[in-house]
């Protein structure tokens, strides 16, 4: 009887201590966003530089890298074109896309944004960042390792 209660109790989290859980993974999201959309951005920009492409490639994961610079497109683009850069590792979101070509956007461009003005895209686009996180920039991401 008293394991059966200690094994409810603490299989259901209080309203409170979900709250905190809640606001931690936001919080590591958020700053997990901050770090691949500032180097996605560098990627973006220096495309045309090779070093500074392979230096910051060597920086992060090939999934981290492709991740950064679909984070970077998709805060660039209207707030509800969100999963643009991940349109070949989700299905649908093209389609969802190509639907709200008309929404426009007038935001911050990521960019030109100061690392305070980036954090508060961020934050306020949190729904669309997770989005991409949570969707793998390539379908080879989905498919267990040779």
């Amino acid at each position: 009887d008293m394991q059966t209660r200690h094994t409810t109790a603490t299989s259901l989290p209080s309203p409170l201590l979900a709250a905190g859980i809640q606001a931690r993974a936001e919080h590591q999201h958020l700053e997990l966003a901050l770090r691949l959309t500032r180097s996605g951005r560098r990627l973006v920009s220096a495309s045309a530089d090779g070093e500074i492409c392979k230096r910051i490639q060597g920086e992060l994961t090939p999934l981290q890298c492709q991740l950064a610079v679909a984070l970077a497109k998709t805060l660039e683009g209207p707030k509800r074109h969100r999963s643009l850069a991940t349109a070949e590792g989700c299905e649908g979101a093209a389609k969802q896309v190509a639907a709200e070509e008309d929404d426009v956007d007038s935001g911050l461009s990521p960019a030109v944004a100061t690392r305070t003005e980036l954090r508060a895209l961020i934050e306020a686009r949190l729904p669309d960042v997770i989005a991409v996180l949570h969707c793998p920039p390539d379908r080879k991401w989905t498919l267990p390792p040779p």
